[in-house]
């Protein structure tokens, strides 16, 4: 039976009504798509079984939305605004998730297949509603950092909530970076060695989404904000996801100026998302070109000499001034 005919007998079973597509793979089995489910309208994700690692991010979903939802029950904590898992499950054929629809629209556009060249584009839209965005998002991401940080608590297991980013300087990394760029980074690695047991320090870990671009911050037709995808949350030093964010802002410097405006308070906090940046970049540094599928050797030579984020890494073991003046 082909991946055509177990969707539609999926959805039959399931009492899915489709209204649009998003996304349709019938040859390999991956489906988004907009709907009704028992009245309600919904985003339905269906992945095939064998894509375990997916799989996994699914129920990764599934299970913070319940911690988050649980945190939300306290009314006398900060209410975090984001979208609602309805189900999660899985059989021999298909693993899915199914979110609750909102109309509205993303502050940035994803496309498929070149994530990191469409996610940095802001919609035109909301270019002129800097502060009135960014002070949504920052209110949304401090109740989101006042969650529990008790993992007994959570009622969760620490191999769930594993960082994104490597928590040491990967030597085999840093070889390769520096063949890439051209560029010795031993200042880099040197600033995160000598402050790394701080930047790791209980009092400054938080909850971190892990994947705060503007392709994940929807605005409703409403005006309210909220944030979706939480398949990398973790618990994280308070800079990385505001640090994340702004390096997706880049083509937009009044919107990374006033983030770090709202963010970046003191000497610390300076200190400390140098150190995000830097932990950012050793594992993403080369995304942009990568998701690019036209890329070419010349536009790689371009992108090593041009690109806002190479230029950022070169200078984040010099001083948290040196970035804020990167053109």
């Amino acid at each position: 039976m082909s991946y055509f005919d177990r969707y539609k007998m999926f959805c039959k079973e399931l009492n899915f009504k489709e209204l649009r597509s998003i996304k349709k793979d019938f040859e390999h089995g991956y489906f988004i798509v907009q709907g009704e489910l028992n009245r309600r309208d919904v985003l339905l994700k269906i992945i095939p079984a064998t894509d375990t690692k997916r799989a996994e991010y699914f129920f990764k979903e599934s299970l913070i939305d319940k911690i988050l939802n649980k945190h939300n029950d306290n009314i006398e904590l900060p209410l975090i605004i984001k979208t609602n898992v309805i189900t999660y499950g899985h059989n021999n054929v298909f693993c899915w998730i199914i979110r609750r629809y909102y109309k509205g629209r993303s502050l940035a556009r994803y496309v498929e297949g070149r994530p990191l060249r469409s996610a940095d584009l802001l919609r035109p839209i909301y270019l002129h509603k800097t502060k009135y965005v960014t002070d949504k998002i920052v209110s949304n991401l401090r109740s989101i950092q006042s969650l529990e940080t008790d993992l007994r608590k959570l009622a969760t297991r620490k191999q769930m909530l594993k960082r994104r980013y490597p928590e040491n300087i990967d030597q085999k990394a840093l070889k390769i970076i520096s063949k890439d760029t051209g560029v010795n980074l031993s200042s880099q690695v040197d600033l995160f060695t000598k402050n790394k047991k701080d930047y790791f320090a209980k009092q400054n870990i938080t909850a971190s989404i892990g994947d705060l671009t503007p392709a994940n911050v929807i605005l409703k037709d409403d005006g309210q904000l909220l944030f979706s995808d939480f398949e990398l949350f973790s618990f994280d030093n308070y800079t990385i996801d505001p640090t994340y964010l702004w390096l997706f802002l880049s083509r937009y410097p009044n919107w990374q100026n006033y983030l770090i405006s709202k963010t970046i308070k003191n000497k610390q906090d300076k200190l400390f998302f140098q150190l995000s940046l830097i932990r950012i970049l050793f594992k993403l540094y080369r995304a942009p070109f990568d998701s690019d599928p036209n890329k070419t050797k010349e536009d790689e030579n371009d992108y090593f000499k041009t690109h806002k984020w190479i230029k950022y890494l070169v200078v984040a073991g010099d001083s948290f001034e040196a970035i804020m003046k990167v053109k």
